[in-house]
């Protein structure tokens, strides 16, 4: 009997011991590495009048859009390969027009776009032609977006009331979400469509951008101090904190990221919360990491936490890095965690911005301004702001220019300020409006696409600071102003630039 018990346990052991060894030692819910392949052609194409670039935009796990700019040659053909770390939503924008694909890690996608379509037609359905596995889902998606965009519903919050109170914007956004959910309904009916990862998509699209909406407000344009946690989640109410399916769009990782940002916020000024901080030394970090126990499990869980770890200055992060550890198991997610540890002591290499312009795989005809632009200015430090008259960020740096260009009017250094999809009558009426001495500069799209390409950014304001002999030497410069006023930091940042210099 023993030798039966003993021959029985060994054969469990062994086919144990074989399943360990066929699985992964870590496991993730992400995509690791495979790309998105995309080939495309844009038909009927006139290289003298159309735009040379298409972007198309992907998402990471914070919810953070990279804008990938994709040269397109004389004959209209293009081609892109693009990593995203979950299957779901990706976006093509062209010109003035904005188009959600639906795309699946590894997929290849054949794409070919009628830009005079595109231009012409409310519903951009017949001006693209698709082909791959998700190229039903993507179609049904585009034709949706366009159909909704011209319905009119009976809620519209008011983003301009700030007197409002967060629970009347909130329940006004979360009527409107419901008739937006009732309208897909109608949809999908109407079009008798089968296809249930359109209809899952589409209602966690719908309901986290509403939920994005309602954490937004709570801090737009005002100092909420009494806000508490609780408040926040109860707000909340009718979007659930965490859904499986939800994992697919991108605007549920935007939303848990903001949601971070605002209990992180709520944390930092509302007086209650200073007796849990005393407790851990003044350390806030603990505290919001105990709120995200409060109300995340699982993978939610991990990502809130990989969130406060890239919100959270590294000294008070570095403090509890063996809690991030334990809480943070998926493999991708640790991955990126271990890279954002490393990149908080990675030391930015500088590199000659016109070497790059000139080796940027572009027609010269597209570069040559730009290159002229910065060897123009090659004997002085530049300062160079990429700004937009329809970006609210960058509109409220303006007026506070003036007073950072008179600390350096004696100094080598020359401001830029590079407009994007701004007319020229507007750039120079804002100069003028807040007495802006310096250099404004319109770009047209083509050179836009080429410096986000060789800046590697795609969101405005995009500030650098750029060493005579054109040699980029900070990337990192996020804004000039500390609530309504300039950010001394960055007048130390620029003199210590220019004292290295003497």
């Amino acid at each position: 009997m023993k030798i039966i018990s003993f021959i029985i346990l060994f054969l469990f052991n062994a086919q144990l011991n074989a399943q360990l060894k066929d699985k992964p030692a870590s496991q993730t819910i992400f995509n690791s590495n495979k790309e998105i392949q995309i080939a495309g052609k844009m038909k009927n194409y006139n290289p003298a009048n159309d735009p040379r670039f298409i972007r198309l935009r992907t998402y990471n796990i914070a919810g953070r859009s990279k804008d990938t700019a994709v040269f397109i040659n004389k004959n209209g053909i293009f081609s892109v390969r693009l990593f995203q770390p979950f299957e779901g939503d990706i976006a093509v924008l062209y010109d003035d027009k904005y188009v959600t694909l639906y795309a699946q890690p590894g997929e290849k996608i054949n794409l070919e776009i009628d830009g005079s379509k595109l231009k012409a037609e409310q519903n951009p359905v017949p001006a693209i032609t698709l082909s791959g596995k998700s190229a039903v889902l993507s179609k049904t998606i585009i034709d949706f977006q366009a159909n909704l965009g011209k319905q009119k519903f009976k809620n519209e919050p008011d983003w301009n009331d700030k007197i409002q109170r967060d629970k009347q914007f909130a329940d006004i956004r979360i009527s409107r979400m419901k008739e937006e959910l009732s309208f897909l309904n109608e949809y999908t009916q109407q079009h008798k469509i089968q296809n249930t990862t359109f209809e899952t998509w589409a209602t966690n699209d719908l309901m986290y951008n509403a939920g994005f909406d309602i954490v937004f407000f709570t801090f737009a344009g005002k100092l909420n101090t009494s806000l508490a946690d609780q408040q926040l989640i109860e707000l909340l109410k009718d979007i659930p904190l965490f859904k499986k399916t939800a994992l697919k769009n991108s605007s549920y990782y935007n939303f848990l990221y903001l949601l971070s940002q605002d209990i992180m916020i709520i944390i930092n000024i509302n007086p209650m919360y200073t007796n849990d901080k005393k407790q851990n030394g003044y350390n806030p970090v603990p505290v919001y990491l105990n709120k995200s126990d409060d109300y995340f499990t699982g993978i939610t869980k991990q990502l809130m936490y990989y969130h406060i770890y890239l919100l959270s200055s590294q000294k008070n992060r570095d403090y509890l890095l063996d809690r991030f550890n334990t809480n943070i198991s998926d493999s991708y997610l640790k991955k990126l965690f271990s890279a954002a540890k490393e990149n908080s002591v990675k030391i930015f290499e500088p590199y000659d911005i016109v070497k790059k312009l000139q080796e940027y795989k572009a027609d010269d005809s597209l570069k040559v301004r730009l290159i002229n632009i910065f060897n123009t200015e090659k004997g002085n430090y530049i300062f160079a702001d990429f700004w937009a008259d329809w970006c609210m960020p960058c509109m409220h740096e303006m007026p506070l220019y003036p007073k950072l260009i008179e600390q350096f009017k004696n100094s080598p250094i020359t401001f830029l300020f590079f407009a994007i999809e701004t007319p020229d009558e507007k750039a120079t009426a804002i100069k003028n409006k807040y007495g802006i001495d310096a250099k404004f500069i319109t770009l047209n799209n083509n050179e836009a696409r080429i410096m986000n390409n060789v800046l590697q950014f795609s969101s405005y304001p995009g500030h650098f600071i750029v060493r005579p002999n054109s040699i980029l030497v900070d990337n990192g410069i996020y804004g000039i102003t500390s609530g309504d006023e300039l950010n001394k930091n960055i007048i130390d940042k620029i003199q210590k630039y220019l004292s290295a210099e003497k």
